[in-house]
């Protein structure tokens, strides 16, 4: 399964995807691009902004990705990718 594909189904089962989830749970170090080429297939895909604080106390914001239509894939892409790829998620 490609890395595009595996943001994808991330997305479509758990509603969002943050930058720290995307190294830890798939070893992508560039979510931003997967996101602009889900973007650029069709997918309405937004960034919300959410206020976290570091393990030094500092505050920061970080990236929340997720779908722009309530968190509901226009496709029941879960299902397609079980499917297709056979995905134990």
């Amino acid at each position: 399964m490609k890395m595009k594909d595996r943001i994808l189904d991330h997305l479509c089962r758990h509603g969002s995807i943050t930058v720290l989830e995307a190294s830890d749970l798939y070893g992508c170090m560039r979510l931003s691009e997967y996101i602009r080429q889900l973007r650029d297939d069709g997918e309405n895909i937004i960034t919300e902004r959410k206020c976290v604080t570091t393990r030094y106390g500092a505050n920061t914001s970080i990236g929340v990705y997720k779908f722009a239509h309530d968190n509901t894939p226009v496709m029941d892409y879960a299902k397609y990718f079980d499917a297709k790829f056979n995905n134990p998620f």
